[in-house]
């Protein structure tokens, strides 16, 4: 972001902007992946999904870019928490899958968040509590699991 005086203001790998995105933060990288199968009448597929770990600063907030005076949590002791002031990247699986049992009738299943991974701690997100709900929804849901049919005339 470039300020009216000319400075820029870069917050990817952090949680800012921190005031404008509730704590959500800007990860500098994020990924989908999707490989689906299909024979005959079934189909399935598997859903990867990532969010990089970010640090747990925000300029916009402290005033600082140094990432030791501008964490954005600490402990009693005034230590960073978590510790080294860095939220862990969140990675986790999704299984789908359709079967068509006849003509215009399908029932299908899914699995979300396989593993049941939880999300890495955030306690500087003030969307959630200790977790980030923009990134690492899944993760404090955890395994979930669907079932649904479907008729079509």
């Amino acid at each position: 972001m470039t300020q009216p005086d000319g400075t820029v203001l870069s917050y990817v790998g952090t949680q800012a902007p921190y005031i404008l995105s509730s704590g959500a933060g800007t990860p500098r990288q994020r990924a989908t992946w999707t490989n689906t199968w299909k024979q005959g009448p079934v189909t399935a597929s598997i859903i990867g999904y990532y969010v990089s770990g970010f640090d747990e600063t925000g300029v916009d907030a402290t005033g600082s870019a140094s990432t030791t005076s501008a964490c954005l949590y600490a402990t009693a002791l005034g230590t960073p928490f978590p510790a080294g002031c860095h939220i862990g990247s969140f990675i986790y699986f999704d299984m789908t899958g359709e079967v068509q049992v006849g003509k215009g009738f399908k029932v299908s299943a899914a699995i979300q968040n396989i593993a049941g991974r939880k999300p890495p701690i955030d306690p500087a997100d003030y969307a959630g509590v200790n977790f980030n709900t923009t990134y690492h929804q899944a993760g404090i849901i955890g395994r979930y699991f669907r079932i649904g049919a479907r008729y079509t005339f």
